[in-house]
C-alpha cells in the first residue's frame, strides 16, 4: 500500500543488515516490539507442578492454527525424549484434537500423554499455567501474547528461533528478559533444552519464583518507555518524509 512506508519492528525481530522481507521499511524500536499488560486477572504464581505431579508438563495455549505439522515434529521428539512428561495444549473439541493426537500417535506419543482444555475466561486460562511446568514455542510462527502471558505467570518458554520476524518472537522477548539460554537455533538444541529443564526441577522453581518479578521490571513492561520511542518514531519518519521533498 502506498499509504505506508514503515512497520514498527525491532533489533532481535529483524537485524540490521538482514534482508527485508517486505515492501515496506523496517523501523526498530529501541527495545522491543511489545509492550505488555496482564490487565485486570492476574493470578498468583503457584509452585511448580511437578513436585506434586511427579512429572513435568509441557504445554501451549497457543491459537491452534499456530500447531503446524513441524510444531508437532518437534514437540513429539521433546516427549520422547522425556518419557515420562505430558503435553497440554489449547484446542476445540472435535477434528482438530484427533487429528493432533493421531499425528503425534505417528511420531511414537502416546495419546495418554496428551491432555486438551478449551477456550476460556482469561481469568480461566491464566490459570491453566498452574498446571503446566514448561511452555513450548510454535514453529514457524512464534507465541506473541501467550508468550508473554506465560511468561508473566512463571512458566519459561522454551523457542526455537526462525528466520522470519514471525518466527522471532521469542527472541525478542527472552532477549529482553536476560534468558536468551532458553532460545534454540535448531531442532537438535530445542529438545536438548527442553530435557535440560525437565531434569532440572530445582531450576524450574526457580525460575518459577523470578519470572513475573523479572517482566514487571524488564522493558516488555515499561509503558511510558514504550510510549517515547513509539513517539519518536513517529516524529523521526515524518522529519524523513518531509526532506524527501514527496
Amino acid at each position: 500500500m502506498k499509504t505506508i512506508d514503515y512497520r514498527l519492528t525491532d533489533s532481535y525481530l529483524e537485524p540490521a543488515g538482514g534482508a527485508n522481507l517486505f515492501a515496506d521499511h523496517p523501523y526498530r524500536l529501541p527495545d522491543c516490539f511489545w509492550c505488555y499488560d496482564p490487565l485486570e486477572d492476574r493470578p498468583a504464581v503457584n509452585s511448580l507442578p511437578a513436585i506434586a505431579a511427579g512429572y513435568v508438563t509441557f504445554g501451549s495455549l497457543n491459537n491452534f492454527f499456530k500447531v503446524t505439522d513441524a510444531t508437532l515434529d518437534l514437540w513429539a521428539k521433546v516427549l520422547l525424549e522425556n518419557a515420562d512428561s505430558r503435553l497440554l495444549l489449547l484446542a476445540p473439541a472435535g477434528s482438530a484434537r484427533e487429528r493432533t493426537l493421531e499425528k503425534l500417535s505417528r511420531r511414537g506419543v502416546d495419546s495418554g500423554r496428551v491432555e486438551f482444555v478449551a477456550r476460556q475466561s482469561r481469568q480461566e486460562y491464566l490459570r491453566t499455567y498452574h498446571r503446566i511446568d514448561v511452555c513450548l514455542d510454535t514453529i514457524p510462527y512464534n507465541g506473541h501474547t501467550t508468550s508473554l502471558d506465560a511468561l508473566f505467570m512463571g512458566v519459561p518458554v522454551l523457542t526455537r528461533v526462525g528466520n522470519s520476524p514471525v518466527g522471532r518472537g521469542g527472541w525478542t522477548q527472552l532477549s529482553n528478559l536476560g534468558l536468551q539460554e532458553l532460545a534454540a537455533l535448531d531442532d537438535g538444541e530445542f529438545v536438548r533444552l527442553a530435557a535440560g529443564l525437565a531434569g532440572d526441577l530445582p531450576r524450574l522453581e526457580k525460575l518459577r519464583g523470578i519470572l513475573r518479578g523479572r517482566m514487571e521490571e524488564s522493558r516488555l513492561m515499561d509503558g511510558p518507555r514504550f510510549a517515547r520511542g513509539v513517539e519518536a518514531a513517529y516524529r523521526d519518519v515524518w522529519q524523513l518524509y518531509c526532506k524527501s521533498g514527496l
